[in-house]
C-alpha cells in the first residue's frame, strides 16, 4: 500500500516537473520573440520612400562619378561594369549610392542622376518583423535595377566633349557630401581617364605640375573641401591620350590635387583594362 502511494506521489511530482518545464519553455519562447519585436521597434528608422534612406541621414554615402566625355571599348565597359557591381554588392543596408556624370552641362544641376539607399538584402530579413518577398522586391526594383539601368545608359554613351572633372568633384563635395551629417562615412569613386579638359585646366596642353596649377586663379575656382572623403580613382586608359597618361606625372598631379583639399589618406588609384 505504502509502495503504491509512493509511486503515485513520484508520478505526480514528475508530471508537475514536466508541466513546469513546459511552462518555462513557453515563457522562454515568448520572451525571445518579444525580444526580437522590441529590438526591431527600437532599431526601426523612419525611411524616405523615394530614396530608401533614413530620414535622419545615412551612415555611409558612396558617390560614383562616371566620365562620359569619352567612349569606351567593349573590354573597358566590361571592366567598369564589374567594378560598379562590386561597389553596389558591398553596399550595406541604409547605405547610399549616388551616380554623377562628367559632362558639359554639369553646372545646370547639382542633382545626381540616381541616388538610392540599400533597403536591405532579403537574405538578412528578420522572420518575425519583415516580409522576405516584399524586401526582395524593394531591393531589386528600388535599388539594384535603377542603378544598373543608369550604369548601362552611361556606358553606352559615345559623345566626345569637355571633361570638367574638377568642377564635378567640387559639385559633388558641395551638393552631396557637405549635406551629410558629420558622422557619415564618405567615399568618391571616379571612373575616368582623368584628362581634365575645360576652361579651368587642359591636360592636353597645360603642365602637369600641380604646384604651378595650385598657384593659379583657376585652382581657386574649383577648390573645395574634401575633408573626411576617401577618393578611389578607377583610371581608364584613353586611346590617343597615352602620351599624357604615361609615367607617373598625371597620377601624381591628381594625388596632390586631392590631398590639397583635405581628402583622406586612403586615396588610391586602380588602373583599368584597355
Amino acid at each position: 500500500m505504502g509502495s503504491t502511494k509512493s509511486r503515485r506521489k513520484r508520478r505526480v511530482e514528475q508530471e508537475a516537473r514536466k508541466g513546469n518545464l513546459i511552462i518555462f519553455l513557453v515563457v522562454l519562447v515568448i520572451l525571445v520573440m518579444g525580444g526580437f519585436f522590441i529590438k526591431a521597434i527600437i532599431n526601426k528608422q523612419d525611411i524616405d520612400e523615394a530614396t530608401n534612406c533614413p530620414t535622419d541621414g545615412t551612415n555611409y554615402h558612396k558617390a560614383i562619378l562616371i566620365d562620359t566625355s569619352q567612349s569606351y571599348e567593349p573590354i573597358q565597359k566590361n571592366w567598369i561594369n564589374n567594378q560598379l557591381k562590386q561597389i553596389v554588392k558591398d553596399t550595406k543596408k541604409h547605405e547610399k549610392v549616388s551616380i554623377y556624370t562628367v559632362g558639359a552641362n554639369y553646372h545646370e544641376s547639382l542633382s545626381p542622376l540616381q541616388s538610392k539607399c540599400n533597403p536591405g538584402d532579403p537574405s538578412g530579413a528578420n522572420p518575425f518583423t519583415e516580409n522576405k518577398e516584399m524586401l526582395k522586391e524593394d531591393w531589386e526594383n528600388g535599388f539594384l535595377e535603377p542603378l544598373e539601368r543608369k550604369f548601362n545608359d552611361l556606358l553606352e554613351n559615345d559623345a566626345e566633349g569637355p571633361s570638367p572633372i574638377m568642377e564635378m568633384v567640387q559639385a559633388i563635395s558641395i551638393a552631396a557630401f557637405q549635406n551629410e551629417k558629420a558622422s557619415t562615412k564618405k567615399k568618391l569613386f571616379i571612373f575616368s581617364d582623368m584628362l581634365q579638359y575645360s576652361p579651368v585646366a587642359d591636360h592636353y596642353r597645360d603642365s602637369l605640375n600641380f604646384q604651378k596649377f595650385s598657384d593659379s586663379p583657376e585652382y581657386l575656382k574649383v577648390r573645395t573641401d574634401l575633408t573626411g572623403v576617401t577618393i578611389r580613382v578607377l583610371y581608364i586608359r584613353r586611346s590617343g591620350g597615352e602620351k599624357f597618361q604615361k609615367g607617373t606625372a598625371h597620377a601624381k598631379f591628381w594625388q596632390e590635387y586631392f590631398n590639397s583639399m583635405g581628402a583622406e589618406e586612403g586615396y588610391s588609384i586602380k588602373f583599368g583594362e584597355g
